[in-house]
Formats: structure tokens, sequence, C-alpha cells
């Protein structure tokens, strides 16, 4: 009967190995001998201590997590709201002084983070957006939706560089952050 993942307990003289298709293995160190003083079998009892110990690591692991979490400062209230429609994604750029928000209806706001107001809006999408994705530059906005395109927008001018169609929708896009 299999006892889970494989995994090796360490002991002074004995070395067990708990799981896997031999089932429990065991394997002397060189110039030491085993003398069993325990009433319970000894795989018993190494599966018994392996489990304390990684109840122990868990829940320890658990504690650490949930202090910085419980620890993060919040605000008492929400100093700016940005509104423009439902929104499928957003994502800053490399700066984080924009931020790219695609909507359902296939509009791409690009909002201004100092004013909290709309620096530019681009239409050219028919179904709702599934991606965004900046430049390293912060220039361009590659922009992808359920209608079958991507477009690649110059926010210089707010105008189309480039656009692609697809023969499917396209939900992942990505610039290489290397090619401006």
């Amino acid at each position: 009967m299999p006892l889970g993942p494989p995994c090796i307990l360490r002991f002074s003289a004995l070395q067990l190995k708990l799981g896997g298709a031999g089932g429990l293995e065991s394997c002397l160190h060189p110039h030491t001998h085993l003398q069993q003083q325990h009433s319970r079998p000894l795989h018993q009892q190494a599966f018994s201590e392996w489990l304390t110990v990684r109840n122990a690591i868990t829940t320890a692991m658990n504690l650490l997590l949930s202090d910085d979490y419980l620890l993060q400062d919040y605000p008492e209230n929400i100093t700016n709201t940005i509104r423009s429609g439902h929104s499928t994604c957003l994502r800053f750029n490399r700066k984080g002084d924009y931020l790219a928000s695609g909507r359902v209806d296939g509009v791409v706001v690009v909002w201004d983070i100092d004013t909290m107001g709309v620096a530019r809006k681009l239409r050219g999408h028919s179904r709702s957006i599934t991606s965004l994705s900046w430049s390293r530059c912060g220039r361009f906005l590659l922009s992808a939706c359920q209608g079958w395109r991507a477009i690649l927008w110059d926010l210089q001018d707010g105008k189309r560089h480039r656009e692609v169609r697809f023969r499917a929708p396209c939900y992942i896009a990505e610039l290489n952050p290397w090619n401006p």
C-alpha cells in the first residue's frame, strides 16, 4: 500500500525511504547497528515522527504567510476612484504613471495616474479586450480582443501603428520587452 509521495527521513543510524513503488525500505549506514527499543514497528514510528515534523513545518509556513498579510497597512477610505465602464483587464506601464484599461465594449482607456484623468481613449476593437501589453519605452500599447484582432497603438498620436487579424479569438498578446 503506497504511503504518498516519495520522501526521505534521515536519522542518525538509519535512513528510511517512504512511498514510491518499492513501499517501505530501510538501509543501515556502514559501521552502525540498529537496536529496536520501541514497542511499535520502526516504520510506524518513523512515519509518525515524519507526520509531526511535516505538520509543524506547514503550520510555521502558514503563520509566516498570514503575519505578512495581517501586518499590511490598508487605508481607512479610498481616496480616488477611476470610472470608465466595465474593465476586463488592466496593465500599468513600466514607470507606473499610466494605467491601461481594456473594457468589455472593445475600448482601451489610458489613465494618467498623476492627474487621475483620461490620457487617451483608443477605439478599434469590436469585442471585449482580453490582453494589454506596454512597450518598454511606454510609447506603444498592444491590445488584443475576442474579435480576432490585435492592434499596436502609438500613444504619441493615438493612432494604430499595426493591426493583425487572426482566425480565432486572441486571449493573450505580449510585446517583446527588449525590442522597442
